[in-house]
């Protein structure tokens, strides 16, 4: 009897491959999930908890997108806006928390 590769049930039967993954990502989704503190109030952490929840990748947009939310949560000069309003302009990001995604 030989072992069942990944690989194998890939190339032999994609769709139930393919359920697999869906299963496994989705089981990994509510770990996190249940893992997450209940940060209702802080937008920096609404937007993380919906990017878990909606599955969205961890792109550039994103990890912008939540830097210049951090950076708007702690500014404490002119400096600090002025970075994130840069970031924002050159990458399309917006660092409010009524964030489109």
């Amino acid at each position: 009897m030989s072992t069942l590769t990944l690989e194998y049930l890939k190339k032999s039967n994609p769709r139930l491959y393919s359920q697999c993954i869906d299963i496994g990502v989705q089981k990994e989704r509510e770990r996190c999930m249940s893992l997450l503190p209940n940060h209702t109030g802080n937008a920096v952490s609404r937007y993380a908890i919906k990017c878990i929840e909606n599955g969205s990748p961890l792109g550039c947009r994103e990890q912008a997108n939540y830097l210049c939310m951090q950076m708007n949560a702690f500014r404490k000069d002119k400096e600090g806006d002025i970075v994130a309003s840069m970031v924002e302009a050159n990458l399309g990001v917006c660092r409010d928390e009524n964030i489109n995604h």
